[in-house]
């Protein structure tokens, strides 16, 4: 469950700018197999 209004802010950044997403949160894992748009590291 996304926890967070922020979070979703930071991987449509993520996402809109081609930007690879460092993060620690399982919240973004959940969106990225979602939307494959986004990329981990």
């Amino acid at each position: 469950t996304i926890r967070s209004t922020i979070d979703l802010l930071i991987a449509e950044t993520a996402i809109e700018n081609n930007l690879y997403l460092l993060h620690d949160d399982d919240v973004f894992s959940l969106i990225a197999q979602v939307d494959e748009r986004l990329k981990e590291y």
